[in-house]
């Protein structure tokens, strides 16, 4: 069978990530795959040097009459059995008379359904969703939950001091872009009751002026450094001390199951998908969305008693194991596949 995975995307984030990772487990695994991407991003080269067939397509604002017209083309051409989109944009430019067997939408947020109007079936990465979906009146028989996931890794920890970072701070990480939705002014204003307590915040985007701003006005700024986007996250997860996801709204978010795969302990707010998976408590710390003082606490305790944070590391640990391994999500995705070849 041939698989067409199809998204527009950034050229970084969350579910850029999650398909390039996804794509990747199933050429390892010997699908016979097309790609269909964003032109210029990084993921195109990525995704040829792994050995896999990429077009680089224009996808351009809401009036784009060529990236329809160059999809149309591939589809023609490739003849794919199973296209496979990923978020709105993607899905929106497949064809009602696209020539597969399905058209699977993935989805890892809250999309306008108007897009989707070529959709058979669709996957999505939180059992919230799926009740969503069907709450928009979409057959749950048409709809799969299955979750990112993550995988561990030989990269030695980052050095510190690369981050002007002393060896004997508190070292908080998170990993997200600069956006409201992610909540980074929250953790922002937790470090200041912290003296000894640096905060790397690996991502880049729009709110990253304003974020600066808020560490300069509460007197923190050389305490907070702003990374950049990078590639090495589990570097940075094995030289940190914590990782925290005080997001706003995070339909699944992958950086607690890259923290676990990476034996870091994790704090997280009660979004949607660290609030659904995590176990307060157990293999994580739960906060109430916005609540500074709550975090704060979740972060005295951790840095406070050494056996908790051995216990959410070791249950973290396993959680990845028995739940979130590329091993998994490729076995469901291909399980996913073959049904829909004898339909």
């Amino acid at each position: 069978m041939k698989i067409l995975n199809i998204m527009a995307g950034a050229h970084h984030g969350g579910a850029e990530t999650a398909f390039v990772d996804i794509c990747t487990a199933l050429h390892e695994r010997g699908v016979d795959q097309v790609i269909v991407t964003r032109a210029f991003t990084p993921r195109v080269e990525i995704l040829k040097k792994k050995g896999m067939k990429v077009y680089g397509v224009p996808f351009r604002g809401k009036i784009d009459i060529i990236t329809p017209f160059v999809v149309r083309h591939i589809l023609k051409k490739e003849k794919p059995d199973i296209i496979q989109s990923w978020m709105a944009r993607a899905a929106s430019v497949i064809p009602k008379k696209h020539g597969a067997k399905a058209h699977v939408a993935r989805l890892g947020g809250y999309y306008h359904l108007k897009n989707f109007a070529t959709t058979n079936y669709f996957v999505t990465n939180t059992p919230a969703l799926k009740t969503w979906l069907t709450d928009q009146k979409i057959d749950a028989a048409r709809v799969k939950v299955i979750t990112n996931f993550a995988q561990e890794s030989t990269q030695v920890p980052a050095m510190r001091r690369d981050m002007n970072t002393p060896d004997e701070a508190y070292v908080v990480l998170t990993l997200a872009r600069y956006h409201p939705n992610k909540g980074l002014d929250v953790l922002i204003k937790a470090t200041e009751k912290f003296p000894n307590m640096h905060v790397w915040l690996a991502g880049d985007g729009p709110e990253r002026k304003n974020l600066e701003q808020l560490a300069d006005r509460i007197h923190i700024k050389e305490r907070v450094h702003f990374l950049g986007w990078r590639d090495d996250a589990a570097a940075l997860l094995k030289a940190c001390d914590v990782c925290v996801i005080p997001s706003r709204q995070e339909p699944f978010g992958n950086v607690f199951i890259q923290a676990w795969a990476a034996r870091c302990p994790v704090i997280a707010s009660t979004s949607e998908g660290p609030g659904f998976y995590m176990r307060d408590g157990e293999d994580g710390l739960l906060f109430p969305i916005d609540d500074v003082q709550s975090l704060q606490e979740c972060l005295a305790r951790l840095m406070e008693n050494p056996a908790l944070r051995d216990q959410l590391v070791t249950r973290g640990f396993t959680r990845f194991k028995n739940e979130f391994t590329k091993e998994k999500t490729a076995d469901s995705y291909l399980e996913l596949y073959r049904t829909l070849m004898t339909q």
